[in-house]
């Protein structure tokens, strides 16, 4: 008995990998991972996960993607939305996604590129500079990710390393996930915070240079 039961939890368990594998889109041999969302409202769900990669130079990118590297940076930073998650009659649209905190500076080559594997194109892409962030918008019937559906690759460079940053995603309606630190982005805020830290001990010094005199 105790063998059967052995055998039915690892079968189970082998099931989901390669489940979860399928839906995999992107991988890297620098970094590369996933990142679930769970939206609960009223009427509906948003559940499914985000595929990332980032790619140190654009070979990588290319013997990973078939694609070619978009603008001039150095690293490439490859994000995909899956919409898999639910598969009741209240699993609803993608419909926005974005990377708050990013100067439009960093970035070179921002976009879409087809997966080859049915994904939707978004509608548009754009730096909003009044808000801060880079959005791809989902809108428009050919546009919104169904559940059982998947993006394009939304793409930029830049010459920035990642670090773990935060992400909005969206359904009908503005209803909107909270941003969750799971997922790369360029070191932006990590130079500010290091700036600012480096502010704070110089100030704490100060003083005490002052009493040695």
């Amino acid at each position: 008995m105790r063998v059967r039961r052995k055998i039915v939890f690892w079968s189970l368990f082998l099931i989901a990998a390669l489940i979860q594998n399928a839906g995999a889109a992107l991988t890297s041999s620098y970094y590369y991972g996933s990142a679930f969302y769970d939206k609960i409202w009223e009427d509906g769900y948003l559940r499914g996960h985000i595929d990332f990669a980032v790619y140190n130079d654009g070979v990588d990118y290319k013997n990973n993607t078939g694609l070619d590297k978009p603008g001039d940076g150095t690293y490439i930073y490859a994000y995909q939305i899956f919409n898999n998650l639910d598969t009741s009659d209240k699993a609803k649209a993608v419909t926005y996604f974005s990377i708050p905190g990013l100067s439009e500076s960093l970035i070179s080559g921002m976009g879409t590129q087809d997966d080859s594997s049915g994904g939707k194109k978004p509608a548009e892409w754009s730096y909003t500079a009044s808000e801060g962030y880079w959005k791809w918008k989902l809108e428009g019937t050919n546009s919104l990710i169904y559940k059982g559906e998947h993006s394009w690759l939304l793409v930029f460079s830049c010459n920035q390393n990642w670090v773990k940053g935060t992400y909005d995603i969206k359904g009908p309606e503005n209803e909107s996930e909270l941003p969750v630190p799971e997922i790369p982005e360029p070191a932006s805020m990590l130079v500010l915070l290091s700036a600012g830290g480096l502010m704070m001990i110089k100030k704490k010094e100060r003083p005490l240079q002052g009493l040695r005199t």
